[in-house]
């Protein structure tokens, strides 16, 4: 493909694919300045590779950022070098809606089937030890039940602490230890409750189609019908905050963002004995104190149902309704470290408040860190060149709160 290409089409490459691999991940990225809606790729077939689907499908694409999706059946008769062609038709947003196409090719280069002697290696147990490899640089620390944090982040995180530096920004892969439903669960039945179709798959279903499910749902059962289903799926009667929410209240922190609904984060606040005030609307700004951890629900609380952000039209007009609040956290981020934890990267409330701060400031923007599970190579790359730290944590079907709790305590 053409590196001026304005819509790129790569597979990601940080596992290596062999004969035998179930899947591929493809990484689709807009690189014009304009908005793609529609986004239909269709790749051609090929006998000496099984490929499935042939056919993917975006919804959106926004300039700079990736689309991930996953061919779901991959398959090679042998090793080898591969070049898989297709064609892209998508719709320019920002031009009328004007339709484009161009030819695209994936490159694949495929190795051997995996060895049994290679797969235990790969799937042994990880070492109980710490040591210095041979340029002096430190392996990554792996401790029996924990989650392996390497060593130079966990150093840089425990200085931010201890300088008051550090600020938390915590999402709903929190909430979920606690039995709660995350946004594919929560948004799912309010689709087919309307007919929207999502992606089958919960990797593939983007903050973009959750939201507009939401507002589909609104604008056909009314506002008052989507709230009461928020209050109903996310009561925490009889919901006890997780070790981790226990851990992360324990840390020396004085600000706390949040994009939550419930109230698990208060409680454990309360729980340790940490003075706190919450902020949910503009009006509670003023009594923000630096002698207290302050909690702000940037998504609104179930108490309070006018303050709820979760359509599409929420999001859109969320800087004109929450001007002074999307000034306070866009501040404390210019000024602060943010650790983010259970979040989405992709939410286009953050990508527009850290990439506001990245034109701001350039290269002396502060830089974020962000722990997440299982992300692919290069997206992970992709975040680092906005100045987000990955901590990429390998669940291997492993529990991702027992993962996050052994990281937790490896910071501590």
């Amino acid at each position: 493909m053409a590196k001026n290409a304005t819509l790129q089409v790569q597979v990601d490459k940080s596992q290596p694919i062999r004969v035998n691999s179930p899947n591929i991940i493809l990484v689709i990225r807009n690189n014009s300045s304009d908005i793609y809606s529609n986004v239909n790729i269709e790749l051609e077939h090929r006998h000496d590779i099984q490929l499935y689907p042939l056919k993917i499908h975006l919804d959106q694409l926004a300039p700079g950022y990736p689309g991930i999706k996953k061919i779901r059946s991959f398959r090679a008769h042998a090793a080898g070098s591969y070049i898989i062609r297709g064609r892209a038709n998508y719709f320019v947003e920002s031009r009328d809606r004007r339709a484009e196409a161009m030819e695209v090719e994936l490159h694949i280069r495929v190795a051997p089937a995996i060895t049994p002697e290679q797969k235990r290696t790969e799937t042994g147990l990880p070492s109980l030890v710490r040591v210095p490899d041979l340029e002096g640089q430190t392996n990554e620390v792996t401790l029996p039940g924990e989650a392996s944090v390497p060593n130079s982040i966990a150093q840089e995180l425990r200085q931010q602490l201890k300088r008051g530096d550090l600020i938390l920004f915590l999402g709903a892969g929190l909430s979920i230890g606690a039995g709660l439903p995350g946004w594919g669960r929560l948004i799912r039945p309010l689709a087919r409750a309307v007919g929207y179709r999502l992606p089958t798959e919960d990797e593939l279903v983007t903050a973009d189609h959750l939201l507009i499910a939401a507002q589909h749902y609104e604008n056909q059962r009314s506002r008052y019908a989507l709230i009461t289903y928020l209050q109903e799926k996310l009561d925490t009667t009889g919901v006890q905050p997780t070790t981790n929410h226990h851990l992360l209240a324990k840390l020396p922190v004085k600000v706390i963002f949040t994009t939550n609904y419930d109230d698990l984060i208060e409680r454990t606040l309360q729980a340790g004995g940490k003075r706190h005030n919450v902020i949910v609307e503009e009006t509670e700004i003023p009594f923000w104190r630096e002698d207290r951890v302050q909690l702000v629900k940037l998504n609104g609380d179930l108490k309070r149902p006018d303050t709820i952000v979760i359509t599409k039209s929420d999001y859109n007009t969320y800087f004109a309704a929450h001007p002074r609040l999307a000034e306070r956290l866009r501040g404390v981020l210019e000024t602060k470290t943010a650790l983010f934890l259970g979040y989405s990267l992709n939410d286009p409330f953050f990508n527009q408040i850290w990439d506001n701060i990245g034109l701001d400031f350039g290269r002396h923007r502060r830089l974020a860190y962000a722990v997440l599970f299982d992300v692919p190579g290069l997206e992970a790359d992709d975040l680092e060149k906005r100045g987000i730290k990955v901590v990429n944590l390998q669940s291997k079907r492993r529990n991702k709160s027992a993962l996050l709790e052994g990281w937790l305590r490896g910071i501590a």
